[in-house]
């Protein structure tokens, strides 16, 4: 009987202790997992301030450019109103000589009007200049304004840790896809044009609904989506999409804090479902870029499906750098 007690006791024994071992198995797993969400907090605050800091180094650049170039129209706003006063005062000269002078004098009248052609042609050259310089103004007035924007938006936020692509543990339909930009850069003169693809697959083993994409730009002022992509209040024809899927550019005065200036969105035109394995696409969208007033072009894309529950962004960005097209005489 005691050796039964005994065995009992022992069986017992065994059973807390695996018991609690267990237990402070799952304890330091948690703590594991803490510890890598507070890296990654760390991580994401180290990268805010950083974004923050590169925010405030463009918007001095963007300031000083706009002064230099503000500095630059005053000048020229000078020398025209100088060529303006000359042009009036040959002019008036002139006058007096047709007025006053006979026939012998005619070449002095040739010699003004002469020297009149010369201002007016000179007036034409800077008035073109001012009209170059006022557009140049107006563009970085309003990149400045979205910039300001964008840094004390950054000095705001604090971005909370992203539940991406979580893998399910409990067996339940898991929601996991993938995006890819396939494009490539048409070179013109002085403009150039983007064309490409979105490519969105569903890896996971639940089906994705309702797919909308953002297109974020920077600069902002370079947003700009056309090609194979219809407003709202285009009319549906015959075959208009050609059997694919017809996207839309959204309304972009919604609530939606996802939203940005900069930030262009579409969705399909009518309902759409994504089932696991089954991959649809954006085709022939079409980018145009001035590299007159900026070198570069950064374009991310996102991809929100069940009402924004679920978001991916694509594996790849749009970055062009047109400052070497400079450089070849371009």
């Amino acid at each position: 009987m005691a050796d039964q007690k005994n065995t009992l006791n022992m069986a017992s024994l065994a059973d807390r202790q695996k018991f609690y071992r267990d237990k402070a198995l799952r304890l330091e797993q948690e703590i594991i997992f803490a510890r890598e969400e507070a890296l990654q907090l760390k991580q994401e605050l180290k990268d805010l301030r950083l974004k923050e800091k590169q925010s405030g180094t463009i918007l001095q650049e963007a300031e000083d450019r706009l002064g230099s170039l503000k500095n630059d129209y005053h000048d020229l706003l000078q020398k025209y109103q100088e060529a303006q006063e000359h042009h009036a005062e040959f002019e008036k000269r002139i006058a007096d000589l047709e007025k006053t002078q006979r026939s012998d004098s005619d070449i002095s009248i040739e010699t003004y009007r002469y020297r009149v052609k010369g201002y007016e042609q000179l007036l034409s050259e800077v008035q073109g200049q001012l009209n170059d310089k006022e557009k140049r103004i107006a563009v970085y007035e309003r990149r400045l304004a979205i910039l300001e924007k964008r840094l004390k938006s950054e000095r705001e936020k604090v971005r909370e840790p992203s539940t991406e692509g979580a893998e399910g543990e409990t067996g339940q339909p898991e929601y996991r896809a993938t995006a890819l930009l396939d494009y490539t850069w048409i070179l013109d003169e002085r403009k150039s044009l983007v064309r490409g693809q979105v490519l969105i697959e569903n890896t996971g083993t639940a089906s994705l609904e309702s797919p909308v994409l953002c297109f974020r730009f920077h600069p902002e002022d370079a947003a700009n989506l056309k090609g194979r992509v219809y407003r709202e209040e285009d009319p549906l024809a015959e075959d208009d999409a050609g059997g694919q899927v017809r996207w839309v550019i959204m309304d972009s005065d919604g609530s939606d804090g996802e939203r940005k200036d900069g930030d262009i969105w579409i969705r399909p035109s009518d309902q759409l479902i994504v089932g696991p394995g089954k991959i649809i696409t954006f085709n022939d969208f079409q980018i145009p870029f001035d590299y007159q007033y900026a070198n570069t072009l950064h374009v991310e894309c996102f991809v929100f499906f069940n009402e924004g529950t679920y978001k991916i962004k694509c594996a790849n960005q749009i970055l062009i750098n047109a400052s070497f097209h400079y450089g070849l005489g371009g």
